[in-house]
């Protein structure tokens, strides 16, 4: 393990930031489950020469806050079982989609029922199901609704059930809009996390790449060109995550995982991923 001792000199400006951010939050008393993290970074700062020197030559005083902090976050965004979470959450979103769809025909075929039974003239069962009633009822407290609506909409509750689609109606289509529903993600590098057949060393790639080029966007985001040596990408990894000896991260391995990205279609110091 290195030390600081061995820092160049922009690599010890970066490490000048970390200690003076450790000393504020310290100060104030906030940020306390970030300590550990601070302490790892400034204590095996030598692992970090490459990272700091990247971070220095190429950034200004607000983009080296923003690019620093990337470790900082490593937990929250980067880590392995944010992986797992990630696609645990996605495997759900496909499940929830498909039992809607499931329940509204459930429910679309027992209101189906239910007016048969009532046409028998056997029994009655005094529910109003028309579809401008529970319109009128369901919106009663809704305060947009009761502000702009409400005069514009009194008017049409004049009209009987034979000039509205019937509730059923209105559960089919939401039925139909469910059916082989897709799913979007606001950060498209996740399509290539959600499509590994198992975990790996990648996903931790993968969010790593996407939680820099997310800081890359917007007018005060870090410059388009800004870029690591794989050596630097290797040891924000290692530090951030603190990773046992066993899994280190090497420079050879984040070149070999940006070169099976490229293959995925994701260039990652290059555009911005698209998923097609």
């Amino acid at each position: 393990m290195q030390t600081k001792s061995k820092l160049t000199t922009s690599a010890q400006a970066c490490l000048d930031w970390f200690e003076k951010d450790l000393e504020y939050n310290q100060k104030n008393n906030i940020w306390g489950s970030l300590t550990p993290l601070y302490k790892r970074s400034i204590e095996r700062s030598g692992e970090l020469n490459d990272f700091f020197e990247d971070v220095h030559n190429q950034l200004d005083e607000h983009q080296k806050r923003l690019i620093l902090e990337i470790l900082v976050d490593a937990n929250m965004f980067w880590h392995p079982n944010q992986a797992t979470k990630i696609r645990a959450d996605y495997q759900r979103f496909i499940e929830s989609n498909q039992a809607v769809f499931d329940a509204a025909r459930t429910l679309a075929s027992l209101l189906e029922e239910r007016e048969d039974f009532s046409e028998g003239a056997r029994w009655y069962s005094y529910v109003d199901t028309d579809l401008p009633d529970i319109l009128n009822a369901s919106s009663q407290y809704h305060s947009r609704f009761n502000s702009f609506l409400r005069e514009r909409f009194k008017p049409l509750l004049s009209f009987d059930s034979r000039y509205w689609p019937t509730t059923i109606d209105f559960i089919e289509e939401l039925r139909n809009r469910f059916f082989d529903a897709e799913i979007e993600t606001s950060e498209q590098p996740l399509h290539l996390l959600v499509n590994q057949k198992r975990a790996s060393d990648l996903d931790t790639m993968i969010l790593f790449f996407s939680d820099l080029q997310t800081r890359k966007e917007g007018l005060n985001g870090l410059p388009k060109s800004f870029k690591l040596r794989d050596s630097s990408v290797a040891s924000a990894i290692n530090i951030g995550l603190d990773l046992p000896l066993e899994n280190l991260f090497t420079a050879e391995k984040v070149k070999v995982g940006r070169q099976n990205l490229r293959k995925k279609g994701w260039d990652v110091w290059g555009e911005r991923y698209e998923f097609n």
